[in-house]
Formats: structure tokens, C-alpha cells, sequence
């Protein structure tokens, strides 16, 4: 169960439940069209009055066949884990709601912005949606690094599912449908959620 922190800023409390610490298995998708196994970290922060969410991807080989049902505990325990293939950090703001404070049980969506960078030359502004435990946003300005791929655009889906936190990102070239990059399903380290 996570616990809700009391200096929790009202500007982000319906992302309460991404914070704290998280650590999970998933896959990329690699050009050949084979899926790789990865490792993910995800730290969901307090910063003032935005969130912070670092995430970091590891290559990983399974020790076995891999089954993708599994949940993260055990993913995580048939990967050898290696090296680190990226890091992103993204600061996260929701805009301001209807001041009308939802019955238990219900939410109201609202729309959120974030900035952020990939450490594998990728800058992005996003724009999305916070729909209860769920997430959805995409990018509406992208820089690239001049050696990286120019993607048209990314877009992520996070989600809070049975107490694990789901997550896909899929990007775009030219006038190609989205593809899925990478997905993860991840389980919660702490009860504590983060602050900065």
C-alpha cells in the first residue's frame, strides 16, 4: 500500500500514485523486429510543484524462456541485468482543475504538460492527459540530436494495475503508424512515496 506524503503539493495529487520507487522487467523493440528483454527503473519525485520522474533502462538476458505474463517480480528475477541503455527525466505539471473535489472513488481528468530529456540525445515538451491511475501524453515539440533518428513524434501510456504500474512508448517515423519502442510492468519498492 503506498502512503501518501503530507507535503504532497494539491498541484499534483492525482499523480500520487506514480511516486516513489519503482523496478521492473519489459521489452524493446529493436530495428530487426526482435524483441529484447530490459530492466526498468522508474522514481517518481516531488519537486516543488511538479513531479520529477527519472527512468532508467538496462539491457537484461533471461535466464529462461520468457513469458509475457509474467508480473514484475518475476521478470525481474530471470533477467541479468546489464548495462544502462538510457536515461530520461521528465518534470511534470498538471493544469489547473475545476476546484470541485471529486467523490471517493471518482476523478476528474485533467490535462498535464512535462519537459524533459533522454540521455540517448532526445528532448521533448509533451502534452497528455491524467485520467485517475492512468496517464496518456505525446509529444508536441521534439529536438533530436544530428545522429539520432528525427522521429515524427513519441507517445506513452502509464497505468496502475492490480498495485503495478504499466507502461508503453511508441514513436512515429514520417507517415508510419506508432510503433511500440518499449513497454514495462513494474512493482512498487517503498511505501513511501518520493520527494525531492
Amino acid at each position: 500500500m503506498m502512503v501518501i506524503p503530507e507535503n504532497l503539493p494539491t498541484e499534483i495529487a492525482p499523480l500520487a500514485w506514480m511516486l516513489g520507487q519503482w523496478k521492473g522487467w519489459g521489452m524493446l523493440s529493436v530495428d530487426e523486429g526482435e524483441d529484447q528483454p530490459i530492466y526498468e527503473e522508474v522514481e517518481g519525485l516531488i519537486s516543488g510543484v511538479q513531479m520529477k520522474l527519472v527512468t532508467r533502462i538496462y539491457s537484461a538476458s533471461a535466464r529462461e524462456s520468457i513469458d509475457p505474463i509474467w508480473d514484475a517480480a518475476t521478470g525481474v528475477a530471470a533477467l541479468k541485468i546489464g548495462d544502462l541503455m538510457r536515461e530520461e527525466t521528465l518534470y511534470v505539471s498538471l493544469l489547473p482543475g475545476s476546484g470541485v473535489l471529486p467523490e471517493p472513488g471518482q476523478f476528474e481528468t485533467r490535462e498535464m504538460v512535462a519537459q524533459g530529456a533522454q540521455s540517448d540525445g532526445y528532448c521533448a515538451r509533451w502534452v497528455g492527459r491524467s485520467m485517475g491511475p492512468r496517464v496518456q501524453m505525446e509529444t508536441d515539440a521534439l529536438i533530436c540530436d544530428p545522429a539520432v533518428t528525427l522521429y515524427q513524434r513519441f507517445s506513452r501510456m502509464y497505468g496502475l494495475v492490480a498495485g503495478e504500474m504499466l507502461w508503453a512508448n511508441e514513436k512515429q517515423l514520417d507517415a508510419e503508424e506508432d510503433q511500440v519502442e518499449l513497454s514495462g510492468r513494474l512493482m512498487r519498492l517503498n511505501d513511501e512515496a518520493g520527494e525531492e
